[in-house]
């Protein structure tokens, strides 16, 4: 609300009749109410992994975010949704419509096309023109950690190694050489033990399960290490009992003293060999090198990796 400041005014009324009558008076002025300004609607882009969804909000971990004419990458937003919405899907989706985001899947890319406002990191679409969701198969991630964000806790990882058969620039789904991760959900270990999110340091080795869009990933399961494992990776060529034969011709022994080492398939725990098929993808990560190499954890994926952490068939 402005207030007018109190003035003088003064009033010169000039009457039309035979004899003109100079009036004058002094008043201050009323106040004048202004209306808020309603926001102002942008053209809204989001793409990126879906986080969390719950009502009529989804939050996205962002590979591209624009609103208007100001772009940024790899943040973390909480969009609220129009109630009535147009779902269409794409790969192995098929295209549906609803009224509210129950259908939306953790792990899956979204892109979602709009007007709308947005305040700091909340957006709200009042209509959204495009909305697309695809689904983000189980990657493992293999590196350093080069920077943690203060605020989200987001990881820049230095990839060093994948288990998905994909290489560095090759599709740009995995491989990437640096990665930045959402890990605000994803539970975490160090060293073998529970762990948060806070335990995590730059300059430790982690293993990091879970989906990503371009160079941009929501984290679902932390292997951390502060002292760096080594690792085997590769097309699985044979497996002979509990002995898997990866790569060049590397024998592991994935149940090393007659314990099996816990065993994911694309992104599912609890996996067992007879699961396992020549030409699967493996990264074993363990200790040792050669013949020395003790195996601790194993992830594993194959042609049925189509979709995120825990959803994908064996």
């Amino acid at each position: 609300m402005h207030l007018a400041r109190p003035r003088q005014v003064t009033l010169a009324l000039l009457a039309a009749t035979t004899s003109a009558v100079a009036l004058s008076s002094a008043a201050p002025a009323q106040a004048a109410g202004h209306p808020k300004p309603r926001p102002h609607a942008q053209h809204i882009t989001v793409q990126g992994v879906i986080v969390a969804h719950t009502g009529q909000t989804v939050t996205v971990f962002a590979n591209t975010l624009a609103v208007g004419h100001t772009k940024s990458t790899h943040g973390r937003v909480t969009v609220t949704l129009p109630v009535s919405r147009k779902h269409t899907g794409k790969a192995s989706l098929e295209a549906r419509t609803t009224s509210h985001p129950a259908a939306l899947r953790v792990g899956d890319v979204l892109t979602l096309n709009g007007t709308g406002s947005a305040a700091g990191d909340a957006i709200t679409l009042t209509s959204a023109q495009q909305e697309v969701e695809s689904p983000a198969p189980a990657r493992a991630w293999f590196g350093t950690i080069s920077a943690i964000d203060p605020t989200t806790h987001a990881l820049t990882l230095q990839s060093q190694d994948t288990a998905d058969g994909h290489h560095a620039g090759e599709d740009g789904v995995a491989g990437e050489s640096s990665l930045a991760v959402d890990v605000s959900t994803a539970s975490v270990t160090l060293d073998g033990a529970a762990a948060d999110t806070a335990a995590l340091t730059v300059g430790q080795t982690v293993v990091v399960l879970g989906q990503s869009d371009h160079d941009a990933a929501v984290g679902v399961a932390v292997y951390a290490y502060t002292q760096a494992p080594t690792s085997v990776s590769g097309e699985l060529r044979a497996v002979t009992g509990s002995v898997v034969t990866i790569g060049d011709g590397q024998n592991v022994d994935l149940s090393p003293g007659g314990t099996p080492i816990p065993l994911l398939l694309n992104g599912n725990p609890a996996a067992t060999l007879d699961q396992l098929n020549e030409g699967d993808k493996l990264l074993v990560i363990g200790a040792g090198a050669g013949d020395a190499f003790t195996p601790t954890i194993a992830f594993a994926f194959n042609e049925h990796d189509n979709g995120p952490c825990g959803t994908n068939q064996d």
